[in-house]
């Protein structure tokens, strides 16, 4: 199927501060991340997106936008019908190229988040 075909959108959650954070991100950061996410969001892997790696599992995706002298950086999940929104943080180059063991923890953390809300808003029977 072709990328310029319109796939129907699946609906993007925000996770804790996610939303507030992309939206401190400079302006073409969040319509980089936007442009990207909405990909996801028709059920395509975004051409900047790649698994994060690092030791996290490996449903976690990252994107990353360089703007000036920052590097910005995305971590979702991509589930059948909806698009988790996990983190979104400035790297900063404390820990050498790796992400900080911090940051990896919150970003499990707010995956076990996004599995549960997942499964309760998508998969279980509505009474």
């Amino acid at each position: 199927m072709d990328r310029a075909e319109r796939r129907p959108q699946k609906p993007l959650e925000w996770i804790a501060s996610s939303r507030k954070d992309i939206r401190g991100a400079p302006e073409e950061v969040q319509r980089f991340f936007g442009f990207s996410l909405r990909e996801a969001q028709r059920g395509y892997q975004p051409l900047a997106a790649r698994s994060f790696g690092e030791g996290l599992p490996h449903q976690i995706m990252k994107l990353a936008d360089d703007n000036r002298s920052n590097t910005y950086r995305v971590a979702y999940t991509a589930f059948p019908a909806a698009v988790y929104v996990l983190d979104v943080y400035m790297k900063k180059s404390k820990s050498g190229i790796g992400t900080p063991h911090l940051i990896r923890r919150r970003i499990i953390h707010r995956y076990k988040e996004a599995v549960r809300l997942y499964e309760a808003n998508y998969l279980l029977p509505r009474k």
